[in-house]
């Protein structure tokens, strides 16, 4: 978890405002797909605190092709997070805002 942090928190959307670094979102994001393709691989399941950063990174990034690329082929596992994170998504409120899609 600690190096998926370091890794996000130096890239340019930063999950921790006050960090930031050269790495990119393209970067990143391929590097997180790269360990859930493997963990599946092996059989590992996401864990949930893994699954809740990603999803975080995705959506701080507007990443939201890649978000919807996992949820179409079930790489995300059914939590109250995600359902959260859906439902405000596709919200009125969020569709005044640039998270709206």
């Amino acid at each position: 978890m600690d190096l998926f942090k370091d890794l996000i928190n130096n890239s340019v959307c930063p999950l921790d405002k006050n960090m930031g670094g050269p790495l990119k979102v393209r970067y990143v994001c391929a590097v997180i797909l790269e360990f859930i393709r493997c963990i599946y691989e092996n059989g590992i399941p996401l864990q949930p605190q893994q699954q809740t950063l990603f999803l975080g990174f995705l959506l701080l990034a507007k990443e939201y092709a890649l978000l919807h690329q996992m949820l179409q082929f079930h790489v995300c596992n059914d939590s109250l997070e995600l359902a959260k994170i859906l439902v405000t998504l596709g919200s009125k409120a969020a569709s005044s805002t640039a998270t709206y899609y």
